[in-house]
């Protein structure tokens, strides 16, 4: 099995948007963290907080303002397009598909231990 690491480091990302005057919308800011081999993570929030434009700059299908995503060592954006396909192509993504699975109302309405919500996450999902 092919174990590799995922490196988010101070990834901001800004639109511009106006035809005259520029004005920019910041959407992420410095955001950090680190995927460990052979781990899973799930990005969750309210609507309109950036999971999928941080999910959509993780899988190189946009370009953080600033900042770096590293995949094995290697920042994707400093290599070349063929090269950033090979790195991109070891890891892999689910989106949720709305009424499906809806994470917030799992954990307000929860009344079990955390070990139990852990389980029933785990059946659900058929780990």
């Amino acid at each position: 099995m092919l174990l590799i690491s995922v490196v988010v480091d101070c990834v901001s990302k800004s639109y511009s948007y106006g035809l005259f005057s520029k004005r920019y919308d910041k959407i992420l800011s410095d955001i950090s963290l680190e995927i460990t081999k052979g781990k899973t993570v799930g990005l969750i929030g309210p609507s309109g907080v950036g999971k999928t434009t941080l999910a959509k700059i993780i899988m190189g299908l946009e370009k953080p303002t600033s900042g770096k995503i590293l995949i094995e060592g290697t920042d994707i954006w400093h290599i070349s397009s063929e090269d950033r396909n090979i790195s991109l192509k070891k890891i892999k993504m689910v989106f949720k598909v709305a009424g499906k699975f809806n994470v917030w109302r799992r954990i307000i309405n929860w009344r079990g231990s955390k070990n139990d919500w852990y389980r029933s996450g785990m059946k659900i999902y058929g780990f």
